[in-house]
Formats: structure tokens, C-alpha cells, sequence
């Protein structure tokens, strides 16, 4: 899923009223789960094409950056088993499934002029699964 958000200025100038000037680019992390290989390597490559999109954009006054949610409640995770969906939350720091309204902060921030000098990143909205320790 790609958000993208107009901006009436930049300070570049290159993008006018009603144009489009934030890209966020919205994938899973895609963990190391055996078997997997391939769905992990197209989760990479979304990330891998936001980052070449945010070098091609930049020069219009337009960022790209990628919004990476962990397994959140939502219609496509309601039919997994509540045994899986426990498995993956019971690894996460917040231990409990996200909500959506867990992951609308980083999106309203991302399309927002708060993040104008920011592109290329990738924030990890995931309880804390994916992280070091």
C-alpha cells in the first residue's frame, strides 16, 4: 500500500498546490520465518525500491520513506488462527497484537511537512518484535 499526501510548498519550491510531496510506502518486515525466503526478499525489495524512488524524487520536493507495521488486527489477519497471531505477539516487547490505530501516528506523521527532511527511512511500527536483544 502507497499513502501519499500534497503539500501546498516546499522549500525547493518544485512542488505547487494540490501536488503530490510525501510517498509512504507501507510493507510487513517479513521476520526470518523458515520457508519463507521468497515472501522475506519481496518485503526487502518493497524497502529497496522505496529507497531508489526517494534518490529519483528528491530533486522535485518529494520524499519517499516506508512505514513497516507488525502483525496488526485487521480484516486480512482475522481469519489467522488465535494461536499464530499469539506465537508472533508473545515475541514482541508489547505484548499484545496492534490495533490500527497503532500505526495511524507514524502514517499522519510520515505524509505530514513534520517529516519534510526526511526520506529513504523505514520506521518499524511492530511492538517491538523486530529489534535487537
Amino acid at each position: 500500500m502507497i499513502w501519499m499526501s500534497g503539500n501546498s510548498s516546499t522549500s525547493s519550491g518544485k512542488v505547487g498546490p494540490h501536488m503530490l510531496s510525501r510517498a509512504v510506502v507501507v510493507t510487513t518486515m517479513g521476520l526470518a520465518i523458515p520457508g519463507m525466503s521468497h515472501y522475506i526478499a519481496s518485503k526487502m525489495a518493497i524497502i529497496g525500491f522505496m529507497r531508489g524512488l526517494a534518490n529519483d524524487v528528491a530533486g522535485d520536493g518529494i520524499t519517499a520513506n516506508a512505514l513497516l507495521p507488525g502483525l496488526t488486527n485487521t480484516l486480512a489477519t482475522a481469519s489467522q488462527p488465535e494461536e499464530q497471531k499469539r506465537s508472533t505477539w508473545e515475541e514482541q516487547a508489547i505484548k499484545r497484537l496492534g490495533e490500527p490505530e497503532d500505526i495511524t501516528g507514524a502514517v499522519l506523521f510520515l505524509t505530514s511537512d513534520d517529516a519534510a527532511f526526511m526520506t529513504g527511512q523505514a520506521i518499524v511500527v511492530d511492538g517491538g518484535q523486530y529489534r535487537v536483544g
